[in-house]
């Protein structure tokens, strides 16, 4: 760049947007250069901002070059031009994923006449061999993608002749799939779904746009919204799910369905995590309301009960929150699998302390850590003791509060967890005040303001004036 422009220094104001100039293109140093070469009249932030448009944008090369390396649709093309047919209509399929894909994925994809899935393995390790698809062996299970220069050309293939609804309709119907099937085992973070539901996270939001903007795909649009309810919350994603749902439930109208309480019951949680005190409850109530006659006795009953439970707490209702958490704590441990226990135990955990009634806090966090412990269940472990160390901490015991955090900390650094995360940084940071270590304090209420800030997590009343108070100390210490 600095050969057509000089004066072209790496700063702070740009050294985001070469970063991004670079990853968008893969490192292609053909790419590179042509990107390089427009900054004759571009900044380094105007290249980036029309990166969608790569073939647009790389048009120009050195003239003395071969035609096909004078632009990177030139190398492409040259490229795709000596691929076979069937090569080529699998080449083109493949555009439809965002963030590379999986054999099982690219088969129940791609397949489509004249291609079989049984085609799909030998011609995907031709485009391997020709370089135009990559395979990456360090995910859970090994993935290709195509560099996202060379996805762009391909999309563009697929639209010449006509197939990109039929291929991304399948797409999104894989990924909805994949997420149902994913979705017991993502409350409680087991069997590595909630990791390889993340290396797909490109793909799936791909499927939920899909499914927004066809009007065929009410439904489909509500299942996976509600299907990815926990995949959100263990990524600290609580914009998102939340305006996954809230655009999910009003398109799909006011049916009572499983799939709508379901949905409701998801939206009930978030909305409680970023504050939304007046909208948990009727959202709540409603799912509680439809789950009672579409799912019975089911977990899915249990989930709902606790999110009214929790409307309740937030407003300070205490007692209607202690029979409503009473019933989805009796109901879970009819249900399997366990982990539902610990999850209703968690909420009666936080009326019985807010009630006053410590002793039956205590042995509610006990139980659920004791049970999160004998399953393996990271998720409730960290809530749990968290809260048992909050509880601790309460009761002026700052050691004990500590042993219980480190029995917190060590599932919370397998997994994103905002909310244990925020809690128990908080309650580090007064300890730290309480044994003078005021920078420590300064730092960890710093992570606590930027974790709530990143997963869209908003304070309680109560909450936010004693950050305050303590922030307040702190400076003074200082």
């Amino acid at each position: 760049a600095q050969a057509v422009r000089p004066s072209l220094e790496l700063s702070d104001e740009n050294a985001a947007a070469i970063t991004q100039i670079c990853r968008r293109l893969d490192g292609l140093p053909l790419a590179i250069e042509l990107a390089a070469a427009r900054a004759r009249v571009l900044d380094p932030q105007q290249i980036a901002a029309r990166l969608d448009d790569v073939f647009g944008l790389l048009t120009s090369g050195s003239r003395t070059a071969l035609p096909r390396q004078r632009t990177l649709r030139g190398a492409i093309e040259w490229s795709h031009g000596l691929l076979t047919e069937p090569d080529r209509i699998l080449f083109r399929r493949l555009a439809v994923f965002a963030g590379g894909f999986t054999i099982d994925a690219a088969e129940a994809v791609a397949a489509s006449a004249p291609l079989a899935a049984g085609d799909v393995l030998d011609l995907l390790s031709a485009l391997v061999d020709k370089s135009l698809v990559v395979l990456e062996t360090e995910a859970v299970e090994s993935r290709y993608r195509l560099l996202e220069t060379i996805r762009q050309f391909a999309r563009e293939r697929l639209e010449e002749v006509g197939e990109p609804a039929d291929v991304a309709e399948r797409h999104a119907q894989f990924f909805r799939a994949r997420a149902e099937t994913a979705e017991p085992f993502l409350s409680n973070q087991s069997e590595g779904w909630q990791e390889r539901l993340a290396e797909d996270i490109g793909n799936l939001r791909a499927a939920a746009d899909w499914f927004e903007q066809d009007p065929d795909s009410v439904e489909d649009a509500l299942r996976l919204a509600a299907a990815l309810h926990w995949f959100w919350f263990g990524l600290g994603h609580y914009r998102e799910a939340r305006r996954r749902l809230e655009t999910a439930l009003e398109r799909a109208g006011h049916a009572r369905t499983r799939t709508r309480g379901r949905a409701l019951c998801s939206l009930a949680t978030y909305l409680a995590l970023q504050g939304e005190r007046e909208g948990v409850r009727p959202v709540a109530e409603e799912s509680v309301d439809i789950l009672r006659e579409t799912a019975g006795a089911s977990v899915d009953l249990v989930c709902a009960l606790v999110g009214l439970g929790q409307a309740r707490l937030l407003a300070g209702e205490l007692e209607p929150a202690a029979r409503i958490l009473s019933e989805a704590l009796e109901l879970a441990r009819a249900v399997q699998p366990r982990y539902w226990i610990t999850y209703a135990l968690y909420w009666w955990g936080l009326v019985a302390q807010a009630r006053g009634d410590l002793a039956a806090a205590r042995a509610a966090f006990d139980e659920g850590v004791t049970l999160g412990l004998e399953d393996g269940y990271n998720q409730p472990i960290a809530h749990l003791a968290t809260m048992r160390g909050r509880l601790a901490l309460a009761e002026g015991d700052s050691d004990g509060a500590l042993r219980w955090f480190a029995v917190a900390l060590t599932p919370l650094r397998r997994m994103k967890n905002h909310w244990s995360s925020i809690i128990l940084l908080e309650d580090l940071a007064r300890i730290a005040v309480e044994r003078g270590d005021q920078e420590r304090a300064a730092r960890l209420l710093g992570a606590v303001t930027n974790l709530r800030e990143e997963a869209g997590a908003a304070p309680l009343p109560l909450e936010r004036e004693a950050m305050d108070r303590l922030a307040a100390v702190i400076r003074d210490n200082l």
